[in-house]
């Protein structure tokens, strides 16, 4: 099982293209024209497969959020090296997206090239308005020097928390902001090369899609090694009940207060918003939970602040592989808990995809 796992985003691509390879999908390469930590190519590659014709689809990301790709490039491989060969996929297209943000993958950032949080990105820029104040108020003292490499938050910060609460404070911190191009949770100023690439893609392997089930590999937020399957939206939509019904009655809402997530802007389930309002639409982001919330925040902190303000190689080094060990365990139980969280997904999903109704 653990063979499905790499320590770089080069060694996860080259897993990834191999095993499509076995298979009977088609690859699609959809090439960056950076390069990238190794010097290597950087793609969104596309595994295409099962019922071509069908307009029952599922689809699979990994590496939206870059440095948190490792899980989700683990999951696709072990769907195509242990689920698909004993898949019935008579009734089921699958559509395999690896590497979304290829450049945070390979330089182990949460964002992307021009620092941009693909999960903020889907938004209308013709007619954005964002409401940044608390976030203006939070990024004077998020972003220091002074950050401290422990599991704990002090200083300028800790006092903010103290006052603000923590619930708070993650709210403002994950909610998206559109003003501050060197902070946190940026969801930038126009659509990004990720997501333009993406809506040409699925606008056209889904335009006639009738049924669809989109499923979003994170890591960071929640109990080691437990996957979360969360719902962003209402409790009450049709929308969630459908989605209950596809991932499990454990699905749980954004809204509700009860996911590890907050309320978040622009979040890439509206790639999908070019579908047909008779389409059936099931939704999740599947979070394995990794270290304490704190060390997540310093590592974002830490990352984000070497990478526009640090001179010293070595310390951006050490930045990058406290990112790579906040959002991937590398450890036996914990590469065992995510496949088998993501196996017994799968395989519900794939239930419920390959039924008529």
């Amino acid at each position: 099982m653990n063979s499905v796992f790499s320590s770089s985003y080069r060694l996860c691509r080259e897993g990834f293209l191999t095993a499509v390879g076995a298979t009977d999908f088609r690859l699609e390469s959809l090439m960056m024209q950076l390069k990238g930590l190794e010097g290597e190519d950087l793609a969104m590659d596309v595994a295409i497969g099962g019922n071509e014709q069908s307009n029952n689809i599922l689809v699979c990301f990994s590496g939206v959020h870059g440095a948190e790709g490792f899980a989700g490039s683990a999951c696709q491989r072990y769907f195509l090296d242990k689920i698909l060969p004993g898949s019935e996929l008579g009734n089921v297209k699958i559509i395999l997206v690896h590497g979304v943000n290829p450049y945070g993958f390979s330089y182990l950032r949460r964002t992307n090239e021009n620092n941009v949080d693909m999960n903020r990105n889907f938004v209308d820029f013709s007619n954005l308005q964002p409401d940044d104040c608390d976030y203006k108020t939070l990024h004077k003292v998020l972003l220091t020097s002074e950050i401290p490499d422990a599991d704990v938050i002090e200083g300028p910060l800790g006092e903010y928390i103290a006052e603000e609460g923590s619930g708070k404070f993650q709210e403002v911190l994950a909610k998206g902001q559109y003003s501050e191009n060197k902070g946190l949770f940026y969801g930038g100023d126009s659509a990004q090369w990720s997501r333009l690439t993406l809506e040409k893609l699925l606008k056209r392997e889904m335009k006639d899609a009738e049924k669809v089930a989109f499923l979003d590999v994170h890591t960071g937020l929640g109990p080691e090694g437990y996957g979360e399957l969360i719902f962003n939206g209402s409790p009450h939509s049709q929308s969630y009940q459908f989605s209950a019904e596809m991932f499990g009655e454990d699905l749980k809402a954004s809204q509700s207060g009860e996911s590890v997530a907050t309320v978040s802007t622009g979040l890439i389930q509206h790639v999908f918003d070019f579908l047909d309002e008779s389409c059936l639409f099931a939704s999740t982001t599947l979070e394995y939970g990794t270290v304490d919330f704190a060390n997540i925040v310093n590592a974002l902190r830490q990352e984000c602040w070497h990478h526009f303000y640090g001179t010293d190689e070595h310390a951006r080094a050490a930045v990058r592989q406290n990112m790579m060990s906040s959002f991937y365990i590398q450890t036996p139980e914990w590469e065992r808990a995510v496949i088998s969280r993501f196996s017994a997904v799968v395989d519900r999903v794939m239930e419920c995809m390959a039924s008529e109704n």
